[in-house]
């Protein structure tokens, strides 16, 4: 569909939905719309079958049609073709992490120079592949390099408290977990949710038995926030395991719903962590602390083993 295609079927509606191809920026289709019609009739229009093919990868903005110019359309073009070749540079650099050596990937956190597009708030997914994926190949001294950059600050993570998460990682690696009851103390008790969601996960991964911290899990889980926030928690307290204790069973019973096939057995297995005794359970074998790399996916995603159903521990005798 050309500019002045485009123009004409969106000026025959108050209000459209314009879907623009992504890698050029080319106007696929245009679904019009009144501002007099219930939410149904739109949501019927919105989700009516689609002429763009599937796989193709497409955007799709609302516009008031009186405000839209053949100039504005051609803007909408630009920025949509400009956009898509800014993600698939990101996407292309960040899968090239993974191939990187380790001290290539230190030094972009020492000197704090991220490759364009890529920029400092992607360090999460940079220390996901040194600490998840490629932590076997750490050593001596790319971790008192590493530790160099933490006492730097360089990388603090907006959203983080403010030891930061390099920080948290290393204290993992290494298992301080001494050092983290500490830091959790002084800094995280009885913390909003937010700033507890990503220590949560280190204090499962060091199977902390502080009652402290215990307390503050369980409160995550009976959080009301969405489910990811109690998730996270829950798992965390499954890899602690028995120390977790009737409380944390409780309130994962109460909170955590039927709601999904893979969400009942996520939670029976962590009930079943916390209400056995350890020596039933061991390493799983088929990812690194619960947690596996999605494969097919065009960006590094982890996601939670599907054996362990994250834990990082199975029964001895599955």
């Amino acid at each position: 569909m050309n500019i002045d295609e485009a123009l004409q079927a969106i000026k025959s509606s108050p209000e459209c939905f314009v879907t623009f191809r992504q890698d050029t920026g080319e106007i696929r289709e245009v679904k019009n719309l009144t501002s007099e019609a219930s939410a149904e009739d739109r949501m019927a229009r919105l989700f009516a079958a689609t002429s763009v093919p599937s796989g193709v990868p497409t955007v799709s903005r609302f516009l008031e049609s009186a405000s839209v110019t053949a100039e504005s359309l051609n803007d909408l073009v630009e920025e949509t073709r400009r956009a898509y070749e800014s993600m698939t540079a990101r996407v292309k650099i960040i899968n090239g992490w993974r191939y990187q050596s380790l001290s290539e990937l230190v030094a972009i956190l020492e000197l704090g120079d991220f490759p364009y597009p890529t920029t400092q708030n992607d360090s999460y997914l940079l220390l996901e592949i040194i600490f998840d994926v490629r932590d076997t190949e750490l050593n001596p001294a790319l971790i008192r390099r590493l530790l160099a950059v933490a006492d730097s600050q360089h990388i603090d993570i907006p959203g983080e408290p403010s030891v930061g998460s390099l920080r948290l990682y290393l204290w993992r690696y290494e298992m301080k977990t001494t050092t983290f009851v500490q830091y959790w103390h002084e800094h995280l008790r009885g913390g909003v949710v937010p700033f507890l969601i990503g220590p949560s996960t280190f204090a499962g991964d060091l199977r902390v038995a502080d009652q402290i911290i215990i307390n503050d899990l369980i409160g995550l889980v009976r959080a009301q926030w969405p489910f990811g926030v109690k998730q996270r928690a829950m798992i965390a307290l499954g890899k602690i395991g028995p120390p977790a204790g009737s409380e944390a069973a409780r309130a994962i019973r109460e909170e955590v719903y039927d709601s999904t096939d893979w969400i009942i057995a996520q939670r029976d297995r962590v009930l079943a962590r916390i209400e056995t005794v350890p020596g039933l359970w061991c390493d799983c074998n088929h990812c690194r602390r619960g947690k596996v790399t999605e494969d097919s996916s065009d960006i590094l995603i982890l996601r939670d083993c599907p054996r362990c159903y994250g834990l990082g521990l199975i029964p001895s005798f599955c």
